[in-house]
């Protein structure tokens, strides 16, 4: 108020020149006092009133951790204030959600509208991207923008399966193959996902997988220990499952191969009569096998018969 006192004029009046309202709406009282007169004070009220709709502020943070791909537990709900921060009754401003920090996401459902008492409530707003610390930030053309606080992204829910490591090896007959095959989980924002189980199978060439199954780790990696081949060489087959994947099964093939020469098989056996001195009709064949009877190709084993 300006100024705190004053003399009567010719008329009889005192006046202020001014009385500027305070910041926060409602009641305000003036008094005018003169000291011996009847009446004295007088008292003024005047009632203040919020602003235009100066900026924006949140009254309910979203949710400080979420999954990438799903709606934040906590919606959040952001308030019009005035330039002093009181809240201003309008409707009808359309406040967007967009992403202020982060290693790389994206929003839905990131528009709300005010009521008639200036809130915009947000409903199913969803954040996806990398694993990670963000922050969002509210705004309209107009008004001055609110940021959140801090929120903790973690992986969403596991969308696909696919190779990691292990496929196309060879390896002899019986043995294991030098890489155990791996698979990799991913949620939909390409980030691994843990504790995702996964079911090993042999689906041809015989042989053993050890273990049968087993849960991704946090790289959303699950391993099989070891991939024992069949003894027949060829095509050996494993599929990695995991149930509703995309990608899954997913299969790795290896070959398996003769192993080392172990021992002699006649292949074609000597006449089964002969007369003494005279060079057999059926003469014999010998192949050399591995330990588990597959033929081995190798030149320049001399093989000698006796009785």
């Amino acid at each position: 108020m300006s100024p705190t006192s004053g003399a009567t004029n010719g008329s009889g009046i005192a006046a202020v020149t001014s009385w500027t309202l305070g910041t926060t709406p409602g009641t305000n009282t003036l008094t005018a006092s003169a000291t011996g007169l009847t009446g004295s004070p007088v008292t003024f009220t005047a009632t203040a009133t919020a602003g235009a709709a100066a900026k924006l502020a949140i009254t309910t943070e979203p949710s400080s951790s979420a999954q990438s791909g799903a709606p934040f537990a906590q919606q959040p709900v952001v308030q019009l204030q005035d330039a002093n921060g009181n809240p201003v009754s309008q409707s009808g401003v359309t406040v967007t959600a967009v992403v202020a920090s982060g290693p790389g996401g994206t929003l839905a459902n990131a528009s709300a509208t005010t009521t008639g008492s200036g809130a915009a409530s947000f409903s199913g707003l969803t954040l996806s991207g990398t694993v990670g610390s963000y922050t969002l930030r509210f705004e309209d053309t107009n008004l001055t923008p609110a940021t959140s606080s801090a929120i903790a992204l973690s992986a969403g829910a596991a969308t696909t399966i696919a190779e990691n490591g292990g496929n196309g090896q060879s390896a002899t007959v019986g043995t294991a193959v030098a890489t155990p095959p791996s698979v990799l989980v991913r949620d939909g924002a390409g980030n691994p996902v843990a504790d995702v189980t996964v079911t090993f199978t042999v689906t041809s060439g015989g042989g053993t997988v050890s273990p049968t199954s087993g849960a991704t780790n946090g790289s959303g990696i699950a391993a099989v220990t070891s991939w024992t081949l069949g003894t027949t060489p060829g095509t050996n087959t494993l599929t990695a499952t995991a149930s509703g994947l995309t990608g899954s099964p997913v299969t790795f093939t290896a070959t398996a191969t003769a192993g080392a020469a172990a021992q002699l098989a006649i292949t074609t056996e000597p006449s089964s009569s002969a007369s003494s001195g005279v060079a057999l009709a059926q003469q014999p064949v010998l192949q050399l096998q591995d330990a588990n009877g597959n033929p081995v190709s190798q030149s320049g084993v001399t093989v000698t018969a006796v009785v």
